[in-house]
């Protein structure tokens, strides 16, 4: 009778669903698509075989994160290897001095300052000339926006807000 309850509890369906939640989006941070996929199925097949929704994502939680845990291992034993073979070869050869770095030099010039383009000089040649010719309109009535105006009408706006 005790399992029966354990598997009807609402707290501990909650707590399951928030660890298969995180665990979800760990592999989306990660980016491990096999993970989610995997996950996916082992949770679909365990739903057709039982509607219980603590037993269908408790197992596919439980399985995912132990995959996830045994590869970490198996790539932490063959960057163990690697590091314990350059230890090796690095007792075996002696230390050099660290050389200075030299600046690489460069055959590019430097850039020359950019001079305000006007854009009214420009003839229609192509399509982008022309949509940029008629953003000019536009670009001059942003430059005639005055902040302080702004400023007061948001203000008076705040204060009709506040009489609400």
């Amino acid at each position: 009778m005790v399992k029966h309850d354990l598997l009807n509890n609402v707290k501990l369906l909650y707590l399951v669903v928030i660890l298969s939640h995180l665990l979800l989006f760990y592999l989306i941070l990660d980016r491990d698509t096999q993970g989610i996929f995997l996950f996916s199925v082992i949770a679909l097949i365990v739903y057709l075989l039982n509607n219980n929704m603590i037993i269908v994502l408790i197992i596919p939680t439980v399985l995912i994160s132990i995959l996830i845990l045994i590869n970490k291992n198996t790539e932490g034993l063959e960057n163990k290897e690697e590091t314990t073979k350059k230890t090796e070869s690095n007792k075996e050869t002696p230390k050099k001095e660290p050389t200075p770095k030299k600046k690489p030099t460069s055959n590019k010039e430097p850039m020359p300052k950019i001079e305000k383009l006007d854009i009214k000089k420009i003839k229609y040649n192509n399509e982008k000339t022309k949509m940029i010719n008629e953003l000019i309109p536009l670009s001059n009535a942003l430059e005639k926006i005055n902040i302080e105006q702004i400023n007061t009408m948001v203000n008076n706006l705040n204060k009709i807000i506040e009489r609400f």
